[in-house]
């Protein structure tokens, strides 16, 4: 379709260069008669092709022109694009910023939760070891009040048989003493 085309482009502009030599030479009534239905089919061709080409200059002209219109708010948006992709720039490293703080202070936080659970372990370790040793303290202490109050049993009970064996001597004596005043 291209090479049909071509041809027909190379046709048509051979004879618009062929029509415009003979109208600047004046031979326009040099072509022959055999000639003559090829020539008017040419020329035809050639005023179908220059009608086509009259659309398609106006329209790259209106193009242009459009262009030419469009071109400061085409820079406009671009500058505006770029100020965006700018800024989207800087809020993405600024979230990547954050992201690093956020970060680093949730691995503080797993620190800090991993030296309080060892501080909870070795206060409740102490606890226990003060606990369990109070409460050795507190069977000795028992132990030894316990024996304290045997021992002050035992020496109640010989000090309560002594103390009422000099009684009773003492109460005999009061007797002879009184046998002997009578």
């Amino acid at each position: 379709m291209h090479h049909r085309s071509a041809f027909v482009w190379a046709g048509v502009l051979t004879a618009a260069i062929t029509a415009a030599v003979v109208f600047a030479t004046g031979m326009e009534n040099t072509v022959p008669a055999e000639a003559a239905p090829a020539v008017a089919a040419a020329s035809l061709e050639t005023g179908a092709a220059a009608s086509q080409l009259m659309p398609a200059m106006e329209a790259q002209q209106r193009i242009a022109a459009v262009d030419a219109r469009l071109q400061p708010q085409v820079q406009s948006l671009q500058q505006q694009v770029d100020q965006l992709a700018t800024a989207a720039e800087q809020k993405q490293s600024s979230v990547a910023a954050l992201q690093a703080r956020l970060a680093a202070a949730q691995a503080a936080m797993a620190a800090d939760d991993q030296a309080y659970a060892q501080a909870a372990a070795d206060l409740q370790a102490q606890d226990t070891q003060a606990r369990s040793t109070l409460d050795q303290a507190t069977a000795e202490l028992q132990a030894a009040y316990a024996q304290l109050a045997a021992t002050q049993a035992q020496a109640g009970s010989s000090a309560t048989g002594n103390s009422s064996h000099e009684e009773h001597e003492e109460h005999e004596e009061h007797e002879d003493h009184e046998e002997h005043d009578d």
